[in-house]
């Protein structure tokens, strides 16, 4: 049997994301957490990503983590013409 490959977290420097999960440094409901940078672990195939927590701190997120905890915020664009 093989061992399937973990699938590549799919997010860009910039994508805004809303806390849904219980922290002590993120707030639920909370639609403002911007990803500053990604880091990919070839070795492990992982990848984390940067947010500013609530405190103001650099907090590294796993993509684990991301996904049970963080949804991607939608962002609305209304053109006034």
């Amino acid at each position: 049997m093989s061992k399937l490959k973990k699938e590549v977290l799919k997010v860009k420097v910039g994508q805004m994301f809303t806390f849904v999960g219980t922290s002590d440094y993120f707030t639920n409901g909370r639609g403002d957490y911007s990803i500053l940078k990604i880091d990919y672990d070839n070795a492990s195939q992982t990848t984390s990503v940067q947010f500013i927590d609530d405190q103001g701190d650099l907090h590294w997120i796993s993509d684990e983590f991301l996904s049970k905890n963080f949804t991607s915020t939608i962002s609305k664009n209304f053109r006034h013409v």
